[in-house]
């Protein structure tokens, strides 16, 4: 039962020290402003969105997963429209000094609503990012079933919580 007892308490201490970031971030969160390049509501051209994002850090294994909710203003010419981004990424940090580059792959989901009528779309996220102490930008390829594919530019603010 001890013997247990200390396999239990070393792998938590093993897997509390892993958590804990080379640069003291686990968990951060941030703002973000994005850029469409097309939406395939009424029109067809890009828009901007605002939205926020939390990132959670394994470093390491070099690892972070992050969740993103965008919210986008599509001109659709006098139509009531809009649009929202849900996405789950995982993001592999490449082992760069100074500057902090990632590569990443997840699920999108595409919310969008033109004259009361809603509908949904499924797809893939890949990413291609560039942090910088607390600020960063980021590409985003969205292979969706029903819409467009999308080009997605964002950039934004990240701040540490733990």
């Amino acid at each position: 039962m001890e013997r247990a007892l200390v396999c239990v308490l070393a792998v938590a201490c093993f897997l509390a020290g892993s958590l804990r970031p080379v640069e003291g971030q686990i968990l951060s969160v941030g703002a973000r402003v994005s850029y469409i390049t097309e939406v395939d509501l009424v029109i067809q051209q890009g828009t901007l969105g605002l939205g926020g994002q939390a990132v959670l850090g394994f470093p390491v294994i070099g690892l972070k997963v992050q969740g993103t909710l965008d919210f986008y203003f599509p001109d659709c010419e006098g139509v009531d429209c809009d649009l929202r981004d849900v996405g789950l990424n995982g993001l592999w940090t490449l082992p760069i000094p100074v500057v902090d580059p990632y590569l990443g792959a997840g699920v999108a989901v595409i919310r969008s609503s033109v004259e009361g009528e809603d509908d949904t779309d499924v797809g893939l996220n890949l990413l291609l990012g560039l942090g910088f102490r607390r600020l960063f930008v980021e590409t985003k390829l969205q292979l969706l079933q029903d819409l467009d594919n999308q080009l997605v530019l964002t950039g934004g603010v990240s701040l540490p919580i733990l």
